[in-house]
């Protein structure tokens, strides 16, 4: 039987509260290099398979122990430059006349929301206010005891109470057990898998403290102690690393951005026409906005990009591509796409705009 870990984390005053569950290892990352330099290293041969374009890449870093190429390294397949790109969250892709190297996924956001769940927008005083305003004499008994409380001893209202209680990601660490001790900075982290977060305990026990402060003058300092009690099993102490939040991208329980695939958005651009056939210079563009207007100007369109993409740079591997090919690309590298505004057309984040996308989830 694997061993259970008693987890503590402040709850009110000199009140605390455990947490017992099974922890499984988090697996950390680390910044390597950034994508720009690896696609220095590729060594592309634009002559024998076209342009190779990417935005901003100097600002992409691959997680994990990628190892960046060097000049010489992969050979200018596609397949090896795809392997490549891969760790730092990007996919090549073929475009026509060139290829493009752009993010595997896109941030969509949600114009029409489900129902809000108030509870999750309650913030923690008010969350455990509510929890502890809705227990029984029976759940007060079983929050005290050893045992702890745990899911299956809640009701169907109170159980959105509780998962919101535990903290999500649950991220430990280990601390000798005893008294007047804590967690120690350099001690490594455990993260609970979603099945054991489910399965954790509460329970609320009395905790002291003394501090000890000098009198004479001009003495600094403090001598403190604290005490946790007696504690079930003896075993190893371990403590919240963090209390956790909800994601950024969540509202009251309810996600307003998800990440799905990197996909071409609807365009009021149409990237295969004729009109977009002939061939753009691409040696010496800077950014977004540049290459997109000479593509324009190639065609004798009026080509334009939102400043916020339009500003981010460019990297280009190639003399020249089929200007509708070049602005599919940049489409996909953007993860945005081209809206028809009077006679120009616009590269930016949807065919809606994103402050009436903002209206309509500030209505909700």
């Amino acid at each position: 039987m694997p061993r259970t870990l008693v987890i503590m984390a402040a709850w009110a005053g000199a009140v605390a509260w455990q947490a017992l569950a099974r922890p499984v290892r988090a697996q950390a990352g680390r910044p390597v290099a950034t994508l720009e330099r690896v696609l220095e290293g590729i060594g592309w041969d634009a002559g024998r398979r076209g342009a190779l374009l990417a935005v901003n890449p100097g600002a992409v870093a691959a997680m994990g122990s990628a190892v960046p190429a060097r000049a010489g390294g992969p050979p200018s397949d596609l397949n090896r430059l795809r392997a490549a790109v891969q760790p730092y969250g990007r996919m090549a892709v073929q475009v026509g006349t060139l290829t493009a190297v752009v993010p595997a996924e896109m941030a969509v956001l949600d114009a029409r929301p489900v129902r809000p769940d108030l509870v999750a927008g309650l913030n923690d005083d008010l969350l455990k206010r509510a929890f502890q305003a809705s227990l029984t004499r029976a759940q007060w008994r079983l929050l005290g005891s050893a045992r702890g409380l745990g899911l299956g001893d809640l009701s169907r209202e109170q159980a959105p109470l509780f998962l919101r209680l535990i903290p999500d990601p649950f991220e430990i660490t280990r601390a000798p057990a005893g008294r007047g001790t804590v967690a120690s900075g350099g001690s490594p982290t455990r993260l609970l898998a979603p099945a054991e977060r489910s399965r954790v305990r509460l329970r609320l026990k009395r905790e002291s403290f003394v501090r000890l402060m000098p009198l004479g003058p001009g003495e600094g300092g403090a001598l403190g102690t604290q005490d946790y009690g007696p504690d079930a099993g003896g075993g190893p102490r371990v403590a919240l690393v963090h209390r956790g939040s909800p994601p950024a991208s969540s509202l009251f329980g309810v996600r307003l951005k998800r990440l799905q695939p990197n996909r071409l958005k609807p365009s009021d651009l149409d990237y295969a026409s004729p009109d977009l056939s002939a061939r753009v210079v691409l040696e010496g563009a800077s950014t977004v906005a540049e290459l997109a207007g000479r593509a324009g100007e190639a065609c004798g369109l009026e080509i334009r990009a939102d400043p916020r993409p339009g500003r981010l740079p460019v990297w280009i591997r190639g003399r020249s591509a089929r200007s509708g090919d070049v602005l599919k690309a940049l489409a996909l590298a953007v993860t945005g796409t081209f809206r028809r505004v009077g006679s120009a057309w616009v590269l930016t984040h949807d065919l809606q705009g994103l402050a009436a996308l903002r209206v309509l989830q500030a209505e909700w």
